[in-house]
């Protein structure tokens, strides 16, 4: 299944106190980075030693 252009960006609405100085932003957009989508893993990638994970 072919990942569409409008699944790369998401929104949120934040929050805007009721003394708050600045203009709304009232709809935020922000970016989806595409390795989030991939289900499988990619042959070939290097991996480091169990050691080397957790230090």
């Amino acid at each position: 299944m072919p990942m569409r252009a409008s699944d790369q960006y998401r929104t949120h609405r934040p929050f805007r106190g009721p003394y708050d100085p600045s203009p709304p932003i009232k709809v935020k957009r922000y970016n989806v980075p595409p390795q989030l989508f991939i289900t499988f893993q990619p042959p070939n990638l290097p991996q480091n030693s169990a050691y080397e994970a957790i230090k």
